[in-house]
């Protein structure tokens, strides 16, 4: 379940080479701001649908 307000982790996230050419990933973190199905706003969302979520990506 997710919820407005929750912090999430898109993993692998941002993909690089180090100098040796090993590769290293970053997460990426963010927090949900508002969530969405059709034209409703949501509190929070379980599997099972589609939604849409807003959130401040932070790199």
């Amino acid at each position: 379940m997710i919820h407005v307000g929750m912090e999430i982790e898109v993993r692998p996230g941002l993909v690089s080479k180090d100098g040796e050419g090993k590769l290293t990933c970053r997460p990426i973190f963010s927090r949900i701001v508002s969530l969405f199905a059709e034209q409703n706003e949501l509190q929070f969302a379980v599997p099972g649908g589609l939604i849409g979520k807003l959130s401040f990506l932070e790199f």
